[in-house]
């Protein structure tokens, strides 16, 4: 090969090198921004759909508020939410989250009990937890919500076995 060839190879390579990675690293990049407003989206959707369960719980003795709350969970705004949720979040999310109201749906096992609901609620937000990176996770669904209700502890042990009774109830039901 002559000398001019070799010279003209030695600077070629390097150029296409460059152009391949600079390519390579902004597909990579763009694909990282898609993930993170993905991931992003989800959060944003996890929380507008918990938020009126969290204020059910949170104001369960408050009639007036929870008509507030039952007229949100029934307008179309949050029925759009939760459908983003069926599409957007795992299968362990949509799981628990239709086995929660399930129980809501079910109003002769639920009878309007918010305390049933309580098990439920936190097994929807372990299960968000968990996804949202979170995975190693060692607390349970009475632990997560803790910072929330007060006597959660006396709550856990006057219904957790109605909690496991429904809980194969509804796996029953399926």
């Amino acid at each position: 090969m002559s000398n001019s060839m070799i010279t003209i190879i030695s600077i070629i390579v390097p150029i296409f090198s460059l152009i391949i990675g600079a390519y390579y690293q902004k597909q990579r990049d763009r694909l990282l921004l898609e993930q993170e407003t993905f991931f992003q989206k989800k959060r944003d959707n996890y929380f507008k759909v918990i938020e009126p369960i969290i204020s059910m719980i949170s104001n369960s003795k408050n009639s007036q508020e929870q008509g507030k709350v039952v007229s949100k969970i029934l307008s179309n705004e949050y029925r759009k939410e939760v459908l983003s949720l069926s599409l957007y979040g795992n299968d362990e999310v949509v799981k628990a989250f239709n086995d929660m109201f399930q129980l809501i749906y079910d109003k002769e096992k639920y009878n309007e009990n918010v305390s049933l609901l309580i098990p439920f609620l936190g097994k929807v937000l372990l299960e968000m937890r968990k996804e949202l990176g979170n995975k190693n996770t060692k607390i349970d669904e009475f632990q997560i919500l803790e910072f929330l209700i007060k006597d959660i502890k006396e709550m856990k042990s006057e219904n957790f076995q109605k909690y496991k009774d429904i809980k194969r109830y509804l796996k029953y039901k399926k």
